[in-house]
């Protein structure tokens, strides 16, 4: 499948999901942070990729940078908050964690992962032929639909909402930024409310 087709169904996939998902994760051992980035793989990253027609084979791996995702600039991070309905505290937080936490590979995810250090993504995109620079990431992470990166959670005062950003890219002009807000009700972290930020 191309990549034009793919981005615009993923697109259209994230803009009609805007009813609370019933699928939940509990949170670990690991706690909250980890639930909450398993949930975003699961549900949000792997979930959408199928729904566009994705299908791994037991050899693909899906590629993690292990740094916390920037979101955009603070306007577009208050018009995010406000479109997800976050509550203040919520949001207050968001602000300031969201460059907090680093991915790591502990994260339970349906499908198995690598993951990538910024540095090393840096290095593989330093060419100016983005199409060179794409083509020797398909060449390392055989079978990867791309890359993903999320931010840091923004959780209120009460641990019951979480505010967290996901960004993946899977070609020059392929890929898109959501800010997501979750609730937890009787231990179990759900998508409660997502908004797109970007799309190319």
């Amino acid at each position: 499948m191309s990549t034009a087709p793919l981005v615009l169904l993923l697109a259209a996939a994230i803009l009609v999901s805007v009813a609370p998902r019933t699928v939940s994760a509990k949170a670990g051992p690991q706690g909250d942070e980890q639930a909450i980035y398993a949930l975003l793989l699961n549900e949000v990253y792997v979930a959408e990729l199928h729904r566009v027609g994705w299908k791994e084979s037991p050899r693909d791996r899906l590629v993690v940078v292990a740094e916390p995702a920037a979101p955009g600039e603070q306007f577009e991070i208050a018009s995010a908050l406000d479109q997800l309905g976050a509550a203040p505290d919520t949001a207050r937080r968001f602000k300031t964690a969201r460059t907090d936490s680093l991915v790591d590979d502990s994260i339970p995810s349906s499908v198995p992962y690598t993951l990538i250090r910024e540095r090393e993504l840096r290095a593989l995109f330093s060419n100016p032929d983005l199409s060179a620079s794409w083509r020797e990431f398909a060449s390392r992470y055989a079978g990867s639909p791309g890359y993903v990166a999320m931010s840091g959670i923004g959780f209120n005062d009460a641990r019951s909402e979480a505010v967290v950003y996901i960004m993946f890219s899977c070609a020059s002009l392929c890929g898109m930024g959501i800010y997501v807000r979750l609730a937890r009700k009787k231990g179990a972290w759900a998508v409660a409310s997502q908004t797109m930020a970007w799309v190319s």
